[in-house]
């Protein structure tokens, strides 16, 4: 296996990687990245890639503050070379218009940074589970995440 590493940004990213943190292989490093303020600076990203980094999986719910500091995360890993996975969660519709433009904006800033690029609608949470409390559709949701990121650590 390369040298893998999953980074969670936000609050959302961070608790879609709690999620699923037990089902990853020991050998798989994990990082979060999140600040109350939404303010992360290039210092906070660069210790995320150590040198022998090959490939990372980031994971991030695009809309909040935090999120919109994926392409420099993802120009920053591929600046030194290491294929990206990126994991994008749309925010629900009912968060308003103004979240959702911001969360399209950030995606399509980073579909020019990430190698593989995966979007998944928390929108769909509700097509799909909408019977179920939030918190049990949510981890149907990291469930989803997982096996998708599972597939590509199995893969590569």
């Amino acid at each position: 296996m390369n040298s893998l590493k999953i980074i969670s940004l936000g609050n959302g990213g961070t608790n879609i990687l709690n999620g699923i943190r037990k089902h990853l292989p020991q050998e798989v490093a994990t990082a979060s990245l999140c600040s109350d303020n939404g303010k992360i600076d290039e210092p906070d990203i660069d210790p995320l890639f150590p040198d022998d980094l090959s490939e990372v999986v980031l994971i991030t719910c695009l809309g909040g503050r935090c999120s919109k500091i994926a392409p420099n995360v993802l120009k920053t890993a591929k600046g030194k070379n290491i294929e990206c996975l990126c994991v994008c969660i749309m925010p629900f519709s009912s968060e308003g218009e103004e979240t959702c433009r911001s969360a399209e904006k950030t995606l399509e800033d980073i579909r020019n940074e990430t190698d593989i690029l995966i979007v998944l609608k928390n929108d769909w949470l509700n097509e799909k589970y909408g019977n179920l409390p939030i918190n049990v559709a949510m981890r149907e949701m990291d469930m989803m995440v997982w096996k998708l990121i599972g597939t590509y650590i199995n893969d590569n």
